[in-house]
C-alpha cells in the first residue's frame, strides 16, 4: 500500500519534532549542567570571598595590634633613652664618688706606709719586752724546779703578810705538774717571800699558796694543797 504524501509529511514532521525535542533536551541538559557548574563556582567564589573578608578582618586586627605594639615600643624606647641619660648621670656621679674614695684610700695607704717604720720600732720594742718576760718566767720556773722533790710543806715557817698592805693580784700562769702559780704582783706591791696568800674566784675561797719567790712585779707561789692545783685558773684573784 502506498503511503500518502500527508503520511510521509507527518512522519517527517514527527521526526523533525523528535529531533528538535532531542536537541532541545540536550541543550536544556547542557544548560542545566552549565548552570549547576556556574552555581558551584559561584558558591566556591562566595566561600573564597568570605575567607578573603575574614582574612582581611584578621589582617586589619593584626594591623591594629602591630600599630599598638609599635606605639608601645616607641614609648618604651623613649623611656629607655631617658633612663639611659639618667643612668649616665648617675654613673658619672658614682664614678666621681669612687674616684674620691680611691683618692682617700690612697692617702690613707700612704699615711699607713709612712707609719710603718714607727710600727716596726714598736714591734721590736714589744719583742724585746716579750723576751725579757720569757726570760724572767724561765728563771722563775728554774727556781721552782729545785722544789720538785718536795712532797709536803710545813706550815710552821709560814708567815702572815702584813695586813696593812692590801694585796690584790691575779693568777697569770698555772703549772699543775710542779704545783705552782705565777702572780702579776711582787715586792713592789708588798709581797714578800714566805707570805701566805689566798686564791678566790667570785668571792669563793679556793685555797692558799706560799710565796717562794718575789720579784719586783711578779711572784711565784707554791700551791699548798694538790686539790688547789686542779682548781686554780688564770685570772683568779689572789689576796692576803
Amino acid at each position: 500500500m502506498k503511503l500518502s504524501i500527508w503520511s510521509i509529511l507527518t512522519v517527517i514532521v514527527v521526526c523533525l519534532l523528535l529531533f528538535v525535542l532531542f536537541h532541545l533536551y540536550g541543550l536544556i541538559n547542557k544548560a542545566n549542567n552549565n548552570y549547576a557548574m556556574v552555581m558551584r563556582e559561584k558558591a566556591s567564589m562566595e566561600t573564597e570571598l568570605k575567607k578573603a573578608y575574614e582574612n582581611k578582618k584578621n589582617i586589619e586586627s593584626e594591623l591594629i595590634i602591630v600599630k599598638d605594639e609599635r606605639e608601645s615600643l616607641a614609648s618604651k624606647i623613649i623611656d629607655f633613652e631617658s633612663q639611659m641619660q639618667n643612668l649616665t648621670s648617675e654613673h658619672m656621679a658614682s664614678a666621681k664618688k669612687m674616684t674620691d674614695e680611691i683618692t682617700r684610700l690612697k692617702t690613707a695607704l700612704s699615711d699607713r706606709e709612712a707609719s710603718l717604720p714607727k710600727k716596726d720600732a714598736e714591734i721590736k720594742l714589744l719583742k724585746t719586752r716579750i723576751r725579757k718576760s720569757e726570760k724572767k718566767i724561765f728563771e722563775l720556773s728554774e727556781l721552782l724546779s729545785t722544789a720538785k722533790g718536795k712532797t709536803s710543806v710545813s706550815l710552821d715557817p709560814i708567815t702572815i703578810t702584813d695586813q696593812s698592805v692590801k694585796i690584790r693580784a691575779k693568777v697569770v700562769e698555772v703549772n699543775k705538774d710542779y704545783g705552782f702559780i705565777i702572780i702579776n704582783a711582787g715586792s713592789a706591791d708588798g709581797i714578800r717571800e714566805g707570805d701566805t696568800l689566798y686564791v678566790y674566784r667570785k668571792d669563793n675561797l679556793l685555797g692558799k699558796v706560799l710565796v717562794e719567790k718575789a720579784d719586783n712585779n711578779a711572784s711565784v707561789a707554791k700551791v699548798l694543797y694538790k686539790s688547789l692545783a686542779e682548781l686554780v685558773r688564770k685570772d683568779d684573784l689572789v689576796t692576803n
